[in-house]
């Protein structure tokens, strides 16, 4: 082989190489799950306050850690659903003014409706009056621990 054909050769070779490991990956590529609709029930004034009630007397939370709302958080939140109406939300690493963006960023992920924003950094959520338990209790495409996905 001459100096000239080497770099030839060894781009065909790597052309077929690259190849092979498209079609590979091609068998493992996921199909792209639609992400569930969030429709918030709506709830009376009276509901509201009796729902903030129930949720400041009970001593069940969930804390949001420095990296935000993860899926942990939504897993904890369904899980604490398996026994109470209402889950208290704190968010003490953020500061006050964030406190209703937060409120609605996991609204959307729980599926849960935000009854009260409290100047505490406490979130008041309610599971809803149809809920059910998600067979996934950790939505796909929020963060995890290790950082963004």
């Amino acid at each position: 082989m001459t100096d000239k054909g080497r770099p030839i050769y060894n781009l065909r070779r790597a052309k077929k190489k690259v190849a092979l490991l498209l079609q590979k990956l091609k068998t493992y590529e996921l199909l792209e799950l639609s992400s569930p609709v969030h429709d918030p029930e709506l709830l009376t004034p009276e509901q509201l306050q009796a729902y903030k009630r129930i949720g400041f007397r009970n001593k069940n939370y969930v804390p949001v850690g420095v990296c935000g709302v993860f899926g942990g958080v939504v897993q904890n939140m369904h899980l604490h659903w398996k026994f109470h109406e209402t889950v208290q939300v704190c968010c003490d690493n953020f500061p006050k003014e964030r406190n209703k963006e937060m409120a609605t960023m996991l609204a959307r992920p729980s599926g849960g409706i935000v009854v009260d924003v409290h100047n505490v950094k406490t979130i008041i959520m309610f599971c809803g009056r149809n809920y059910r338990q998600p067979k996934n209790l950790i939505p796909i495409n929020t963060l995890t621990k290790k950082g963004g996905e």
